[in-house]
């Protein structure tokens, strides 16, 4: 995939014994900008998800061309009012906006491909909707959204939502396939050549830019800063659910704090610990379970790199069997991060609880707690990033080859998710020879209960073997999700 990522970008190297400086600015501003819009298409549907889960449905709708088509399930409407309209209808009394109501929907595992000329974008989400009304009602919805994205002039906005239905029901009936039939294949905008490459190589002329090379340079630098901190909270979350109570603290800044909004403020290492500590002690024990997963993460770095904001879902699914207690939790989190000698760093916690309820009876009634009534506050999306930085006033001692490299690391991590999600996709639907064609030439597998495989064929080979060749017989069941959410990315010695 590194070969291919430098494909997709005109090489300055390359060029450089026939093309002019401008012409070599020119072609990286196209290619930070292209970045930056998978980014931001990422961040417009996100935020969609966070304006739903408080009901916020007009603001919601923003995020849409004002003649956006919306499809969910069987009803299809275009238009800003209509689709904001059907939302009001559709969610009744389980919108968010009440204590005790629950509108939590989690749209995560994107596979983004960005049209060749850069203008529009199409995206696949897995999506869960957990729902209640605080007064008995409650359910659950889960399907395949396949949605088309363009660049408008204000910023990137949804042309397309189309929602597939797959699975519904009441959290105490549990959830059923829709309409009583087997799990269709929903239609896929990728395919296995393409999913790891979300920026296609460019045609025609590159347009001119005014951006100056220490511009650029800032710009490519805050998408590494952006994955720099999506991967020190993804480690953060795994350090919390497996307790690993040392662990989380190290990520820390000295000058910290957690706050659980209603509950109380934790200050500095100790504090952290303290909060900690309130689910349990140190080190997860037999019949424990401590999960925490995280959906939906915004991101947004300062413009001088010293500071960001993340904004995102938390789900926690929590128990231990020695004192037979479990529970749901659904919380928004809003976390500070600071720079300290070019480490990322966590500066504060703000976790929100909006309803923890008890595992067995479900979140039907409003929980066991109850909102209060406040809103961490947003993150802005919806502009193009390049709108947040003032244009420089220093030089750059940077050349083009460097900042080229600099860039595809964060292309690289789009590029990878992107390969992660359609991995997890395909899997779903048993497509045991387009989830081969996936890997490198000597790409390996680990299947459980299986063994290890080596190569695309004996990949594909052991896939038949255990699941054969009748896909409609094998998804007949209610739930197919090979979610991955946490995503972790470094470099290795042979990339970029």
């Amino acid at each position: 995939m590194f070969a291919a990522l430098k494909l997709a970008f005109v090489s300055a190297a390359a060029l450089a014994t026939f093309a002019s400086a401008d012409a070599l600015l020119n072609n990286l501003a196209r290619d930070v900008s292209r970045v930056e819009s998978i980014r931001e298409v990422k961040d417009v549907q996100r935020s969609f998800a966070h304006l739903a889960q408080f009901g916020r449905f007009h603001d919601a709708t923003t995020l849409f061309m004002t003649n956006a088509t919306f499809i969910w399930g069987n009803a299809s409407m275009t238009g800003r009012s209509a689709i904001e309209n059907f939302l009001n209808a559709h969610t009744g009394e389980m919108n968010g906006r009440k204590s005790g109501s629950l509108n939590t929907l989690v749209i995560e595992n994107p596979v983004v491909s960005l049209s060749v000329d850069g203008q529009s974008a199409n995206a696949r989400w897995n999506g869960l909707r957990f729902a209640g009304d605080g007064k008995g009602g409650s359910w659950i919805e889960g399907g395949i959204y396949e949605n088309q994205y363009v660049r408008e002039q204000i910023g990137w906005r949804i042309a397309s939502l189309q929602y597939y239905a797959l699975y519904e029901g009441t959290y105490e009936d549990g959830w059923r396939n829709v309409g009583g039939r087997g799990i269709p294949v929903i239609p896929y905008h990728f395919t296995p050549d393409g999913s790891g490459l979300p920026i296609l190589p460019p045609e025609g002329d590159t347009p001119p830019t005014n951006a100056t090379l220490r511009d650029l340079e800032v710009r490519i630098d805050r998408l590494n800063d952006e994955d720099e901190v999506r991967n020190l909270m993804h480690a953060h979350g795994y350090y919390l659910d497996r307790r690993m109570w040392t662990d989380v603290i190290d990520l820390h800044t000295t000058k910290t704090k957690v706050t659980i909004t209603g509950q109380g403020t934790y200050n500095g290492l100790d504090g952290v610990r303290k909060a900690l500590e309130r689910m349990g002690p140190s080190g997860l024990t037999r019949g424990v379970n401590n999960d925490h997963p995280i959906f939906d993460m915004l991101v947004e770095v300062s413009p001088h790199g010293q500071y960001a904001i993340a904004r995102g879902i938390e789900i926690a699914m929590r128990g231990e069997t020695n004192n037979k207690t479990a529970s749901w939790e659904f919380n928004v989190f809003r976390n500070n991060f600071v720079k300290e000698g070019g480490v990322w760093k966590v500066k504060a916690i703000e976790t929100t609880p909006l309803i923890v309820a008890n595992y067995y009876k479900g979140w039907s009634n409003g929980g066991i707690n109850t909102p209060t009534g406040y809103q961490p506050p947003w993150v802005n999306v919806g502009s193009f990033r390049e709108a947040g930085f003032l244009p420089s006033n220093g030089s750059s001692n940077a050349t083009i080859v460097d900042l080229e490299r600099r860039l595809r690391r964060s292309a690289a991590y789009d590029g990878t998710e992107n390969q992660s999600h359609a991995y997890g996709y395909l899997v779903d639907d048993i497509d045991c020879a387009q989830m081969g064609a996936l890997f490198a030439t000597r790409g390996h597998k680990s299947s459980p209960f299986a063994g290890f495989f080596i190569t695309p064929q004996r990949i594909i080979d052991a896939c038949f073997a255990s699941y054969g060749t009748n896909r409609s017989a094998i998804r007949s069941s209610s739930l197919v999700w090979f979610g991955l959410v946490y995503s972790y990315a470094t470099r290795v010695p042979f990339g970029p």
